[in-house]
């Protein structure tokens, strides 16, 4: 009798760990850049060292197996000072998107001179964020 009492835990361990669900993904970025201009939805020409009258910085990276409803986040942050967040933009994929990209203007008196990043992160349980530094000088 002792013997059968253990199989009833177990049974509802196995359908307790059958109901749980991981969201894993292989969706991953990669060709990850800054620049000045885009061609088509992707950065033209790399470029890491801005002026500060630069018009636009943007950035691009490229989706390798992302299904529609990827969640991609960009995370614009000046590093000086202590670091600040600039902006937080999110690009859900959709139609077979395989490019994102984002971009900040040039604030009114143009780019504070220094350090900067942008953080791209894949909205997925085991995405690591990419953080691609430049600079304004």
């Amino acid at each position: 009798m002792l013997r059968r009492l253990w199989v009833l835990p177990v049974v509802f361990g196995l359908l307790a760990l059958s109901a749980c669900s991981i969201s894993v993904s292989t969706a991953n970025l990669s060709d990850v850049k800054t620049g000045e201009k885009l061609k088509g939805s992707e950065v033209a020409k790399e470029v890491t060292v801005f002026s500060p009258d630069a018009p636009e910085i943007f950035a691009s990276a490229k989706l390798n197996n992302a299904p529609d409803g990827t969640k991609l986040t960009f995370t614009w942050r000046y590093l000086e000072k202590g670091g600040l967040d600039i902006d937080n933009v999110t690009v859900v994929t959709k139609n077979g998107q395989n490019v994102a990209n984002s971009s900040l203007s040039k604030p009114t008196r143009g780019w504070p001179v220094g350090e900067y990043e942008v953080v791209l992160k894949l909205g997925t349980q085991n995405s690591k964020p990419i953080h691609v530094k430049f600079k304004v000088e």
